[in-house]
């Protein structure tokens, strides 16, 4: 059941919130899910060809996400868009990553 959902103390609706969940998701949580990417990843490992080319694609797609996307966005949209984005970015790097000591290899 949907409750209520709150921004700065004012009451959301139903639409504002799914907004709000989807910018999440997409502009929040998906590049985190990138930057975890990076950590498995060993691009000097040469014991397997395959993971370690897929390792330099991943590296090379996560920093031109990162890097160019904001510009990307701007010329998509409108010349304000890739700032917001790249402010978005980079709080989400900021708030950084919960502990995840649980995880085992």
């Amino acid at each position: 059941d949907f409750v209520h959902a709150e921004l700065d103390g004012d009451i959301c609706s139903l639409t504002d919130a799914a907004v709000l969940l989807a910018h999440y998701v997409i502009n929040v949580n998906h590049p985190r899910m990138h930057a975890y990417a990076n950590w498995a990843i060993d691009p000097a490992d040469r014991s397997n060809r395959y993971l370690q080319k897929m390792s330099v694609v991943t590296t090379c797609y996560n920093h031109y996400g990162c890097t160019n996307f904001p510009q990307m966005a701007s010329n998509m949209v409108h010349q304000g868009a890739g700032p917001a984005f790249e402010a978005c970015l980079k709080e989400s790097l900021r708030s950084g990553v919960p502990e995840h000591k649980q995880v085992l290899a």
